[in-house]
């Protein structure tokens, strides 16, 4: 007679650390493209009816001397599902460019911090999203995560 054990795994937790909503971010004051709304951040149109931005920037505290190495996000978008996505230190220096339009939700983007010197070049300062949409459309983020 055998006897058969059944082993149930549990998940490990994920690495990947969830800073998303309205509480970790707030629309970037120098440029304010986009909009909170309830439980996703919303592009806006910036009047042509074809490319939409959303520039958020980190509120209170959490991302000083936070360096992940990637971020992603998840999109929720019904016409178009590539971005050119832009972080900036709070030096103002790039440290994530993707370059075209070529990065989709749930893509890792590595992010590069700079070592300069310069006073806050290890806090995030910005994130920059931006894609081209039929007219009429608008992209959704709904989550946004970084890898430490």
């Amino acid at each position: 007679m055998a006897i058969l054990f059944k082993v149930n795994h549990a998940e490990p937790p994920s690495p990947w650390e969830q800073y998303f909503d309205n509480t970790y971010f707030k629309i970037y004051e120098d440029d304010p493209w986009g909009s909170w709304s309830t439980d996703r951040w919303l592009g806006e149109d910036i009047g042509g009816g074809e490319q939409y931005l959303l520039y958020i920037e980190p509120l209170g505290t959490w991302h000083e001397n936070y360096r992940p190495t990637k971020m992603r996000f998840t999109c929720n978008n019904t016409s178009y599902d590539e971005f050119r996505i832009t972080m900036r230190d709070n030096a103002q220096n790039v440290i994530v460019n993707t370059g075209g339009y070529n990065t989709k939700s749930g893509d890792e983007i590595t992010i590069t911090f700079n070592d300069t010197g310069e006073p806050d070049d290890d806090k995030m300062r910005q994130i920059e999203f931006a894609t081209y949409l039929y007219p009429g459309f608008q992209f959704e983020i709904t989550n946004i995560e970084f890898l430490p």
